[in-house]
């Protein structure tokens, strides 16, 4: 048996004026694909990401699938002696890495299996972004108590821990904190640690900071992220706060088996179903 996290996001395009959702994107991508169209191949940072192993199930109620990392930066063999031998590969061969994924077009939900080897998921955000022509985010699902603490109270201070970004890209010039990333950079730093706060009493730091708190929760090279509510005595702690799930899955000799994967997400999906619920609504407490 291998174990793997589980986490949960919520789909999104982040202009408000796109009349689209991330699963009508999926259902195209899956659609060209029954033509012959083959899924698009995203390069980013020296390999390439492919869409594997996907299925749009009842009409595009759900999907199942597997992001891959293609990598040609194959490792050595370490034999049972001690000694090491290359891993030879043919031109155009790839190493595969793989993702597992369900997505749920009823609330744009996606479960993902955590595989450290494998992607970040904001690198399934720049996949479905690319697919799309238009910015994808993929936040992750907090859990309804720590969310409503946040959207509902005054933020009186934030601290976070960031790495350097590797990828230029990555950073937004429309947002503030993209400073603290050019910051970094022209010192030659790896890692700052920011705490932002206010001294007014009875008075927190503007709303803006709550779409702040949003942004950095999902970027992969955010370390740490603490969140002081005016009133409160103990910080949120956002990613300790973040809806987790842990599977278990046999092995047939070094692989895991796609179809035990794709069963045991659906299982991580009914164990949280009482947090999914609050987090999306039900009934008339849906929001659109």
């Amino acid at each position: 048996m291998k174990s793997f996290g589980v986490r949960f996001y919520c789909g999104a395009f982040i202009d408000a004026a796109e009349n689209r959702t991330v699963s009508e994107i999926l259902k195209g991508l899956y659609d060209a694909h029954a033509t012959g169209v083959a899924y698009p191949h995203i390069p980013d940072g020296g390999v390439i990401y492919e869409l594997r192993d996907f299925d749009c199930l009842n009409s595009g109620t759900s999907f199942k699938g597997v992001l891959a990392v293609l990598r040609d930066d194959a490792p050595n063999i370490r034999e049972a002696t001690g000694t090491e031998r290359v891993i030879a590969l043919a031109q155009d061969e790839h190493i595969i890495e793989k993702n597992h994924f369900l997505y749920f077009s009823d609330r744009q939900l996606l479960i993902w299996q955590v595989n450290g080897r494998g992607s970040h998921i904001s690198r399934l955000e720049k996949y479905l972004t690319e697919a799309a022509g238009a910015t994808i985010s993929l936040g992750d699902v907090i859990q309804p108590e720590a969310l409503r603490k946040v959207n509902a109270g005054t933020v009186k201070r934030f601290k976070l821990r960031v790495a350097a970004a590797r990828n230029a890209d990555a950073i937004d010039p429309n947002n503030w904190e993209a400073g603290t990333f050019e910051l970094m950079n022209g010192i030659g730093a790896t890692t700052i640690s920011v705490e932002v706060s206010t001294r007014r009493r009875e008075r927190g730091l503007a709303d803006e900071v709550k779409n702040v708190v949003h942004r950095l929760v999902n970027r992969e090279d955010t370390r740490a992220l603490q969140v002081q509510m005016l009133g409160e005595v103990e910080p949120i702690d956002l990613f300790a706060d973040c809806l987790k799930e842990r599977i278990s899955v046999p092995m047939v000799g070094l692989y895991p088996v796609a179809q035990d994967i794709f069963a045991a997400l659906a299982i991580a999906k009914d164990n949280q179903r009482i947090p999914l619920d609050e987090y999306f609504g039900q009934g008339n407490r849906v929001l659109d």
